[in-house]
C-alpha cells in the first residue's frame, strides 16, 4: 500500500461531494412509472436524460483531469462503463464497479417471470417479507409528485452551481431524494421487492464515494482506470459503550444528557467523515458506536495478526479530529476505540467489529485525555471525593450542594441543571422526572427490547430465504455435471477434441436461465449460436463482440491443456499448432471456438457467483478450509481468491460436490448485498422507532395519565410576601413541584387526585418551612406530556426505556401484535427478547439500569437458543396475512425451516460443515414435523433489594436460561405470555372471585415453596420421594383452590399446565399429578411473582 495524500482529499473535497450528489441520480430511470414502479401517473422526469440540461457543462477537475458530469459520467453510464479506457471516465468506471457489485449481489437471480402482484398495485415489503407500504405513486397525486421532483431539481442545480459546499444543503438534498426513492421499487420481481430504490442508490453511491476518495488519496494524477476485480472496501468503526454511559446517570436528566451527547458525537463524526474529510458514508449506528464504509487502503494491518486493522498513520489528522470531538463533547470524560475490518466486496464484515465491541471498549484511545488532578484547589477548597456521575472528576467543597452532594461542577451544570432548561422548552415530550413515572403502586418498569440480529447482519440467516423455487436435487445434479464438464474439457490436449453435445448444451442453457435472462442468458445464446453456425468471430454483433474477444484471449485460454504456455501456441490437433490469433482464422480451429466460448462463459458466471460473493468474508475462509487449500503448495491450490481463479484440474469429486452446493445456494438464496443488509437493520430500527413514537398507545397509557397540572402565579398563595419563589424544586410529602418563572408544575403522578386537594410547598432542602400553597380544582390547568424516559435511542438491535410498571402487560400485548404484523414470515428466525426490571421509583435509578444491562441478555451463540417445535406452530402464525402477501405466496420464500426433515434445499446456513441443513417451506411440511426455531422471549426481575440484580445471570450451556435454579424457567417463550394473562384472569382482584381465590393462592404458593427444595434436590433419598411430593402438590392444588367446586378455576388451571379441558373434573387430581413437573411449578411461581409481588395485580 502506498502513501495516502491527505492534502489531495482536502483539495478535491468539493469535487467529491458534487460527484456524490450527482451519483444519486444514476438510477433515476427506475422511477419511471412505465417500468417497475408501474402507475398511470405522468411525471415530469421519467428518464435520466431529462437531467441533461441541468447537469451538462458542469465540470469537475479531479487530479488535474477535467471531467464532465454528464458526458463523462451519467450519460448512458450503464452500457459504457465496462469498456471505457480514457481517464476522463474515472467517475463512471468507479460508480459502475460499485453499483454492479451492489446490484448484482442484491438482486440475486429471481425468476424473470415472477412479477410482483398485484401488477397495478405495486408495494414494498420490509426485509422479512411483510407488507411495508405501497409505492409513492399510489399515495400521492401527480402534482405533489412533480412538485417534489421540481423542488429537488432546483436544489441540485443550485448545489452544482455553488462555489462553496454547505453540509446542511447536502443533508437536505439527500433527505429529499430519500423521501422519493424510499417508497419506490428497485426491482419489480418477487421476492426482491424488499429493497427500495433508496437503499440501492445510497449504497451504490456510498461505495462509489469511498472508492473515489481512496483513489484521490492514493494518486496525484489519473494514471489508469481501476479494475473491477481490484476494488474492495473496509468498514471503519468508531466504537464506544453507549449502554455503559447510560448506567452512569443516577437521575433521568443525566441519563438524557448521555443519550443526547452520544447522538451529537455520532452526528459530528458523520459530518467529519462525510463532509470535512469525505472518505465515505455512514452505513450503520447502534449502541456500540457508528460505522462507515471506506476504501481498502485506508486501513493498516496490526502486527498482532488481529482480524481488525487500524486507521492508516497517514490519516492521523482525521483520527485526531475524531478524538477531539469526544474530548470536547464529553468534557474529557470518555473516548472511542477506532478500528477497521479486513477488506471485502460487501459489508458483512461489519459483524467482526460488532463481535469485538466489548473487547475494543477496553482499547480506547486516551491520547488526548487530560490527567491533571489537583487535590487542593484554592478557589474551591479541598477535594472531598470523586463525582458519582462521571466517576472521574473530583468534587470540591464549593461544588457541593444540598441536593447534589457528590457531583462535580461540570456534571451539575451540564448534565443536571442544563437538562431542566431543555425540558422546560419541550415539556410535551418525554419527561425527565422519575416521579411522573411511578404507577399506582409507586413502581417503575425499566424495559429493554432487543433483537438477536447478529446472524442477519452477517448474512447467515439470508441463507434460509429464497429468491426462486426450483427442484434442488435436479439442479444440484445438473451443476455437478457442468463442473465436471468444465474440468473434463479443460484437460483436453487437442482443440479438436473439445465436445459439447446436445445434452451438455441443454444443461448449460438451463443453468444460465437461472441468471438474469437479458443480461446473462440472451447474450450467451446469441453468441453461441452465431459462433456455432458461422464459425467466425466477425459474425458476432458489435454489442457482444467485446465479450467474445475477452473470453478468447490468453488469460482465458491458458487453463486449457491444448494451450502451451511456454510457446503460447494452441494444439489444434496432433499435426497442427497455431497461435491464438491465427487460431481465430484457422478453418480447423474456427469450428471449435463456440466450445471455448461456452466453457469460458460458464467459468465466468461461476467466478461471479461463487468468488465475488465470498471474497474477504468468512465464506472465503470456509471454502479454503473445506478444500484443504490453506497449507498446500502453490501448484496444488484449488482456488486463488486474489486472482479470482479456480484450478479445475486440482478438484476432486468431493470438491465438486461441495462447490456445486455453494453455487446452487448462492443462486437460490437471498443475497447479502450492501443494500439488503442496510434494509434489514433499517427494518428492525423502524420497528422500535415506531413503538417509541406511539409508546403511550402501545402501553395503553390513558389520556388522563398524560396530564401534567400547573398553576399560574395568580393562583399561587405565597405564605410570606417578602419571600420570592425561586425557580427550583419544591415538595409536599412525596409530591414534587417545579417552579419556573410564572408557573408551578406538579411533576409527580398522584393517583386519584381529588378536587379540593391543597398542596403546601416546601423547599426540597432547608428548614422545611412552607413557602407557598396551591389548590387543585376541577379547573386546574394542565398540559400533556409523554410519561416515559428513553435510556438509549432505538437502534437496529435494541431500545431501552422506562414506563409506569402497571402498563407493562399492555405493552407486551401490543408489541407482540406489531411483531407478528412485521415479522411473521421469519417467526423463529428473528427472535425478539423483552427484558423487564421493576423497582420502587425512589430506589437509585442506576441500580435498575445496571440490572437492565444484564437482563437484555447478550447472546454470543444463537444456536444455543434453538428449540424443536411442531410445524403447525408456524402455520398458525402465518394464518393472518395481507392480500398482497398471500397473492405472492410469501411464505414459500421467507418461511423456510430446518429440522428433522430432509425436504427442500440442502444449504450451508452458516459457513461451516455442521450447519449444512435441509430447509423447507413451512407449507411443504406436515403439521407434526419438528422444525428448529429460536423463540421470542421475555424475562423480568423485581428489585426489592439492590442485590437482587445478581439473580440475573444466564447459563450459556442451558439455552441462556437463568443460572439460579429457582429462576431457571426464565426467560420464557413469549407464547407463554398467554398463560401469564390467564393466571391474572383467574386470580385478579378484578375477578368476582378474585379476593377469595387470592387468599387460597397465597396458601398454595407457600406449600409449593416448602416442597421446592425437596423436588429439585439431587439427594437419592429425596429422588425416591419425588412421586409422593408430586402427589402431595397435586392434592394441594385440588384442595386448597377447591377445584372440584370451582369449574372456571379448574378449567383455567388445566390450561396453565396443559391438561386437556375435556378431562373430567373428577379426574383432575390424577391429571395434575402428572403435570407437577419443576417446569410447571416454576412457571406457576413466576406468574405469582410477576402479578402479585411485582405488579400487585393479584
Amino acid at each position: 500500500m502506498g502513501e495516502l495524500n491527505l492534502e489531495n482529499l482536502k483539495k478535491y473535497k468539493d469535487e467529491i461531494l458534487k460527484a456524490e450528489i450527482t451519483s444519486l441520480l444514476a438510477l433515476w430511470e427506475k422511477i419511471n412509472p412505465g417500468k417497475q414502479n408501474k402507475s398511470q401517473i405522468n411525471i415530469i422526469k421519467k428518464f435520466l436524460s431529462n437531467w441533461e440540461y441541468i447537469i451538462r457543462d458542469k465540470k469537475l477537475k479531479i487530479l488535474e483531469e477535467e471531467i464532465d458530469l454528464w458526458n463523462d459520467f451519467l450519460n448512458n453510464w450503464r452500457n459504457k462503463w465496462r469498456s471505457q479506457k480514457d481517464n476522463k471516465y474515472l467517475l463512471q468506471v468507479l460508480y459502475g464497479i460499485g453499483e454492479s457489485l451492489n446490484s448484482g449481489i442484491d438482486k440475486g437471480f429471481p425468476d424473470d417471470n415472477a412479477k410482483l402482484e398485484p401488477e397495478n398495485d405495486r408495494w414494498l415489503s420490509n426485509s422479512f417479507g411483510s407488507f411495508k407500504n405501497k409505492i409513492i405513486y399510489l399515495s400521492l397525486d401527480k402534482d405533489t409528485i412533480n412538485n417534489i421532483i421540481s423542488n429537488l431539481e432546483c436544489y441540485i442545480k443550485n448545489f452544482l452551481d455553488s462555489e462553496s459546499i454547505n453540509w446542511d444543503e447536502i443533508k437536505l438534498i439527500k433527505k429529499k431524494i430519500k423521501n422519493l426513492y424510499y417508497r419506490l421499487l428497485s426491482d419489480d420481481r418477487f421476492p426482491i421487492n424488499d429493497v427500495s430504490l433508496w437503499e440501492q442508490a445510497y449504497m451504490a453511491t456510498t461505495m462509489f464515494k469511498a472508492s473515489l476518495s481512496e483513489y484521490i488519496l492514493k494518486n496525484n494524477n489519473i494514471q489508469s482506470l481501476p479494475k473491477r476485480m481490484d476494488v474492495r472496501w473496509r468498514i471503519l468503526g468508531i466504537q464506544y459503550d453507549k449502554l455503559r454511559l447510560a448506567e452512569k446517570g443516577y437521575k433521568p436528566q443525566q441519563i438524557q444528557w448521555y443519550r443526547e451527547v452520544s447522538n451529537e458525537i455520532d452526528d459530528e463524526i458523520k459530518k467529519l467523515l462525510e463532509y470535512d474529510y469525505p472518505i465515505g458514508n455512514e452505513i450503520y449506528r447502534d449502541e456500540t458506536g457508528v460505522y462507515f464504509l471506506v476504501g481498502e487502503d485506508l486501513g493498516e494491518d496490526l502486527k498482532n495478526g488481529s482480524s481488525l486493522v487500524k486507521l492508516s498513520d497517514d490519516l492521523k489528522e482525521i483520527k485526531d479530529k475524531i478524538i477531539k470531538i469526544f474530548k470536547d463533547k464529553s468534557f474529557d470524560e470518555f473516548y472511542p476505540a477506532i478500528f477497521l475490518t479486513k477488506p471485502s466486496r460487501g459489508i458483512m464484515n461489519l459483524t467482526h467489529l460488532l463481535e469485538a465491541a466489548k473487547e475494543n471498549f477496553l482499547k480506547v484511545d486516551l491520547s488526548k485525555k487530560g490527567n491533571d488532578i489537583c487535590i487542593e484547589r484554592s478557589n474551591s477548597g479541598r477535594a472531598v471525593g470523586i463525582c458519582q456521575v462521571c466517576g472521574q472528576r473530583l468534587v470540591f467543597e464549593r461544588d457541593k450542594s444540598d441536593e447534589n452532594k457528590n457531583i462535580c461542577d461540570i456534571c451539575l451544570k451540564e448534565k443536571t441543571q442544563g437538562r431542566i432548561e431543555r425540558w422546560f422548552k419541550n415539556r410535551d415530550k418525554e419527561t425527565i422526572w422519575i416521579d411522573e413515572l411511578k404507577d399506582k403502586n409507586d413502581k417503575i418498569a425499566l424495559i429493554t427490547m432487543k433483537f438477536e440480529l447478529h446472524d442477519w447482519l452477517n448474512g447467515d440467516m439470508l441463507n434460509s430465504l429464497l429468491v426462486r423455487e426450483k427442484d434442488f436435487n435436479a439442479y444440484f445434479s445438473m451443476i455437478k455435471d457442468l463442473l465436471n464438464l468444465i474440468k473434463s474439457e479443460l484437460s483436453k490436449e487437442e482443440l479438436e477434441s473439445l465436445e459439447i453435445d446436445n445434452t451438455a448444451e441443454d444443461k448449460i442453457n438451463k443453468f444460465l436461465l437461472l441468471y438474469d435472462a437479458g443480461g446473462i442468458y440472451e447474450p450467451f445464446n446469441e453468441v453461441y449460436e452465431t459462433l456455432k453456425k458461422n464459425k467466425n468471430i466477425d459474425n458476432v454483433t458489435g454489442r457482444h463482440k467485446d465479450l467474445v474477444k475477452r473470453l478468447l484471449v490468453e488469460d482465458w485460454i491458458e487453463d486449457f491443456s491444448f494451450f502451451d504456455k511456454s510457446s503460447r501456441m494452441i494444439t489444434i490437433n496432433k499435426k497442427k499448432n497455431k497461435s491464438i490469433q491465427d487460431s481465430l482464422q484457422d478453418n480447423n480451429a474456427k469450428g471449435h471456438l463456440y466450445k471455448i466460448f461456452a466453457i469460458n462463459y460458464l467459468i465466468l458466471q461461476i467466478y461471479n457467483t461463487l468468488l465475488e460473493r465470498s471474497i474477504g468474508d468468512r465464506w472465503e475462509e470456509f471454502i479454503c478450509e473445506r478444500l484443504e487449500d490453506k497449507d498446500k503448495n502453490q501448484g496444488e491450490h484449488k482456488i486463488d481468491f486474489d486472482k479470482r481463479k479456480i484450478y479445475w484440474n486440482n478438484l476432486n469429486d468431493s470438491d465438486i460436490e461441495f462447490l456445486s452446493t455453494l453455487i446452487l445456494q448462492f443462486l437460490f438464496r437471498k443475497n447479502p448485498s450492501p443494500a439488503r443488509l442496510r434494509r434489514i437493520w433499517e427494518s428492525t430500527k423502524e420497528f422500535l422507532e415506531e413503538i417509541k413514537s406511539d409508546l403511550c398507545a402501545f402501553a395503553g397509557i390513558e389520556e388522563n395519565r398524560r396530564k401534567r397540572f400547573y398553576w399560574e402565579w395568580k393562583d399561587v398563595k405565597v405564605i410570606n410576601s417578602n419571600n420570592n419563589i425561586s425557580d427550583k424544586e419544591y415538595q409536599d410529602g412525596d409530591s414534587l413541584f417545579w417552579a419556573d418563572k410564572d408557573k408551578i408544575y406538579l411533576i409527580s403522578y398522584i393517583k386519584d387526585l381529588k378536587a379540593g386537594k391543597e398542596f403546601n410547598l416546601k423547599e426540597s432542602t432547608g428548614n422545611g418551612n412552607v413557602i407557598a400553597s396551591v389548590l387543585y380544582t376541577d379547573n386546574t390547568k394542565f398540559e400533556y406530556y409523554q410519561p416515559y424516559i428513553s435510556i438509549i435511542e432505538p437502534t437496529p438491535i435494541s431500545w431501552q426505556f422506562i414506563i409506569p410498571a402497571e402498563y407493562v402487560p399492555n405493552l407486551i400485548d401490543n408489541v407482540m401484535k406489531k411483531y407478528y404484523e412485521n415479522f411473521k414470515f421469519v417467526y423463529g428466525k428473528l427472535p425478539l427478547h423483552i427484558g423487564i426490571v421493576v423497582q420502587d421509583y425512589k430506589k437509585p435509578l442506576y441500580v435498575g439500569i445496571k440490572a437492565l444491562r444484564i437482563i437484555r441478555r447478550d447472546v454470543e451463540d444463537t444456536e444455543k437458543l434453538i428449540l424443536k417445535e411442531k410445524a403447525c406452530k408456524i402455520k398458525n402464525v402465518l394464518k393472518c396475512q395481507k392480500i398482497e402477501e398471500s397473492l405472492n405466496d410469501t411464505q414459500n420464500y421467507f418461511s423456510l425451516y430446518s429440522g428433522s426433515h430432509k425436504k427442500g434445499y440442502e444449504f450451508y446456513l452458516k459457513p461451516n460443515d455442521k450447519n449444512k441443513k435441509w430447509i423447507s417451506s413451512i407449507d411443504k411440511l406436515r403439521d407434526d414435523e419438528e422444525i428448529n426455531i429460536i423463540p421470542n422471549t421475555f424475562d423480568f426481575e423485581f428489585l426489592d433489594t439492590n442485590t437482587r440484580r445478581n439473580d440475573i445471570y444466564y447459563d450459556d450451556n442451558n439455552k441462556y436460561k437463568r443460572k439460579i435454579n429457582f429462576k431457571s424457567g426464565r426467560p420464557y417463550d413469549l407464547d407463554t405470555w398467554k398463560k401469564f394473562k390467564k393466571f391474572k384472569e383467574l386470580f385478579s382482584k378484578n375477578n368476582i372471585s378474585g379476593s377469595i381465590r387470592s387468599t387460597k393462592l397465597q396458601n398454595l404458593i407457600s406449600v409449593i415453596y416448602d416442597k421446592w427444595e425437596d423436588l429439585v434436590s439431587d439427594s437419592n433419598q429425596i429422588k425416591n420421594d419425588t412421586e409422593a411430593i408430586k402427589a402431595f402438590l397435586a392434592s394441594s392444588f385440588v384442595n386448597i383452590l377447591k377445584l372440584n367446586n370451582d369449574k372456571e378455576l379448574a378449567d383455567g388451571i388445566k390450561e396453565l399446565v396443559d391438561i386437556d379441558k375435556t378431562e373430567k373434573d373428577e379426574g383432575i387430581y390424577e391429571a395434575l399429578k402428572e403435570k407437577m413437573t419443576t417446569e410447571n411449578l416454576q412457571l406457576f411461581l413466576d406468574m405469582f411473582e410477576f402479578w402479585h409481588t411485582t405488579l400487585k395485580e393479584v
